[in-house]
Parts: structure tokens; C-alpha cells; sequence
């Protein structure tokens, strides 16, 4: 049930849209109180890799995408406490592939359900392209 409430409350706090400028892909986050967003050029993305999906194996596995979407979130936020990867996902798209890692605080979602929706956990997320270049969130104002 706990699983189930995490999934439902992260998915009101990530969602992945077009960006607002064209031609780019964006997730928003939080951080304390800023508002995030991860910002995916689509021209970045193109320079990034020509391998493609269902070519055999990707340049760099899901790991090394953890481990590299890890380090940087350790050096941007460094006073980020509890981390927990809660997806790894390998996405497709006419440009390219990347990795879209999502970490988030490991909270007792009793806790979140009980603070009314007030309390919002620290999440975001990071894209890792093929070529090992990590796109980290930024302030969204």
C-alpha cells in the first residue's frame, strides 16, 4: 500500500512534457521550496549518441546512468539526505535515447498523507545521455 501511495503522490509531483521552448524535453522537480526542471535540448540530445533502440546494447547501461545521475546529485545537492533512485528508465525518441533517472527523499508516505498534501518530498530528475553527459536540473524560475 505504501508502494502504491508513493507512486500516486510522485506522479502529481514529476511530469514529463514537451518544454516550453521547442524542441526540448522537460521534467519539473522539487527542492525544498524551488521549483526544478530538467531541461532536454533536442539538438543536445541528437549529438549525443546515434545508437538506437533494439541495435544491441547501449553504450552505457543503466548502472553507470545511476551511478553518474548519483554523483551529480551529490555535488549539486549536496545536503540531499535519504536519496532513492525510484526510476531508471530507457527512453526513445525521434532524436535519440537517454536514461531518466528520478531520485527522490525516502519519506514514510503515512507521514505525507497525514500532513494533508503540505509535506512534498524533495524529487527530480536527471537525464544521462549515451555519451555519459548528465543534464541535472535547474532552478525553474
Amino acid at each position: 500500500m505504501k508502494t502504491l501511495l508513493l507512486t500516486i503522490a510522485l506522479s502529481f509531483l514529476v511530469a514529463t512534457t514537451q518544454g516550453k521552448a521547442a524542441g526540448s524535453i522537460q521534467t519539473n522537480g522539487i527542492y525544498g521550496e524551488k521549483k526544478l526542471a530538467t531541461i532536454l535540448d533536442h539538438e543536445v540530445l541528437k549529438a549525443s549518441s546515434a545508437w538506437k533502440m533494439g541495435e544491441g546494447e547501449p553504450p552505457i547501461g543503466p548502472g553507470k546512468a545511476v551511478g553518474l545521475a548519483s554523483t551529480a546529485l551529490k555535488t549539486q545537492f549536496s545536503n540531499f539526505k535519504d536519496a532513492v533512485v525510484r526510476e531508471v528508465s530507457l527512453v526513445s525518441s525521434k532524436n535519440g535515447c537517454y536514461y531518466r533517472v528520478v531520485i527522490s527523499q525516502d519519506i514514510d508516505m503515512e507521514a505525507v498523507a497525514a500532513a494533508g498534501g503540505k509535506m512534498k518530498p524533495n524529487q527530480m530528475t536527471f537525464y544521462v545521455l549515451l555519451n555519459s553527459t548528465v543534464i541535472h536540473p535547474k532552478d525553474k524560475d
